[in-house]
């Protein structure tokens, strides 16, 4: 066991594997604060991001800074583990005489994105649309989507192909067509960070939801950046899952020298278990596979 904060501690009881075996792990709450995780990782799989969602965010950030302030000498006498009372801190006009002593400087943006693309950080996703509200002074979720609305729009989409409920694509209302899955791809390869975009894709075969979406020696290993889509329900008549769409849209640098632009839905199929619903992912990456080889 391996402490992480004052609130949590790591079990870790993950093995190696042969190499090429797919990746089996699984990172699930544990008792008085840990966080276990177990399975096994192959001898050849190199770094593997998975992430495990915090349920209280605001006082987790509350202990990583009084930690943060204690390692740099800063006598801190709250205690570093309990809720976090923002109501008793005095109004932000407050601090303008008092002396600074820390400042958090993020990573890029991008490097948040890279996070919920690559392993479908969903809360992230859904915080996205209320960033956008706020930046446009508001602060309702809806009026950010429909800034976000507006923003497609400039870019040049056509949005009628689109209808959008949240941030994450889990929501009835979500529905996007192929074509404007592609359309909204090409327009990303004209703005000034179409490089930072494409680096936070999944990329088949090395990372985040498409590690293990082909075999180890496939030619298009690390030639497709592609996010993928999964939304999935229960068939309590039937006694089965059902799976309403997996999706892979992105980009393939084919073996022929080409930047192709590629959506690809599967919708509506039944699926006896998990594994089931994983193959038509791996299916997917299958027709990406093709893609490289043949266009």
């Amino acid at each position: 066991m391996r402490r992480l904060t004052d609130t949590n501690r790591l079990v870790n009881s993950v093995t190696t594997g042969p190499a090429g075996d797919p990746l089996a792990v699984s990172i699930m709450k544990g008792p008085a604060g840990t966080i276990v995780v177990q399975g096994t990782i192959a001898a050849d799989a190199g770094p593997v991001n998975q992430t495990f969602t915090v349920k209280t965010p605001a006082a987790f950030a509350r202990t990583l800074f009084i930690e943060a302030l204690t390692r740099q000498g800063i006598r801190v006498t709250a205690v570093s583990t309990g809720d976090n009372p923002s109501a008793i801190l005095p109004a932000p006009a407050a601090y303008t005489d008092a002396r600074k002593v820390a400042e958090l400087i993020s990573p890029p943006f991008s490097e948040d994105v890279k996070l919920t693309l690559k392993v479908s950080q969903n809360l992230h996703a859904d915080t996205y649309v209320s960033l956008i509200a706020v930046a446009s002074n508001k602060t309702d979720f809806y009026n950010g989507m429909l800034e976000e609305g507006k923003i497609l729009s400039s870019l040049g989409l056509d949005t009628r192909g689109v209808s959008l409920g949240d941030g994450e694509g889990g929501a009835i209302e979500d529905r996007i067509s192929p074509r404007s899955a592609a359309e909204l791809l090409t327009l990303m390869t004209t703005r000034p960070y179409a490089k930072e975009y494409e680096n936070t894709l999944p990329l088949l075969g090395v990372d985040g939801s498409l590690a293990t979406s082909c075999s180890p020696d496939s030619p298009a290993r690390g030639r497709v950046y592609a996010k993928t889509g999964t939304t999935g329900t229960y068939d309590p008549l039937n006694y089965r899952g059902f799976l309403l769409v997996k999706s892979l849209a992105g980009y393939v640098d084919t073996s022929h020298g080409k930047r192709l632009v590629f959506a690809i839905y599967v919708n509506n199929v039944p699926f006896g278990n998990v594994d089931d619903m994983m193959t038509a992912g791996n299916d997917l990456g299958s027709i990406a596979e093709a893609i490289y080889m043949y266009y």
